[in-house]
């Protein structure tokens, strides 16, 4: 058979001899194998549901969880010295800065529904023309 649909994590892939793929967290460590269920075995024009006597093993080769943390820690970081520093350079307390804080995300929202208003209007103008 060409291929095999296996079940990891809830979900189910498409696989082949030396394919990789890109999965959700696995409760496995970087390096080792793993057997999967496998579902169904087709190809040829022939498949197979639940076979008993295949096994497809499965290694980790890596996790992008590195590169993730590379830029979310600093990012968190930055996002929270500058909400620190928004605050601090208000020059009042917490509730004030809060308080204008709320007003700008009104602000905002009333800028969003009002863009989509406008671009609703104008599509149905367009249509009629």
């Amino acid at each position: 058979m060409s291929y095999a649909i296996i079940s990891l994590g809830g979900k189910q892939y498409r696989v082949r001899e030396g394919e990789r793929l890109l999965v959700d967290r696995l409760a496995v460590e970087e390096g080792k194998t793993f057997h999967p269920d496998v579902l169904m075995l087709g190809g040829e024009g022939k498949f197979e549901l639940a076979p008993k006597s295949v096994q497809v093993t499965a290694r980790v080769v890596g996790s992008p969880l590195g590169r993730f943390l590379l830029w979310a820690i600093p990012g968190s970081a930055a996002f929270a010295f500058a909400f620190a520093g928004i605050g601090w350079a208000v020059g009042s307390n917490y509730k004030h800065f809060h308080h204008l804080f709320d007003i700008a995300l009104e602000a905002g929202a009333a800028l969003v529904v009002l863009y989509l208003v406008v671009r609703l209007a104008s599509s149905r103008l367009k249509r009629r023309a």
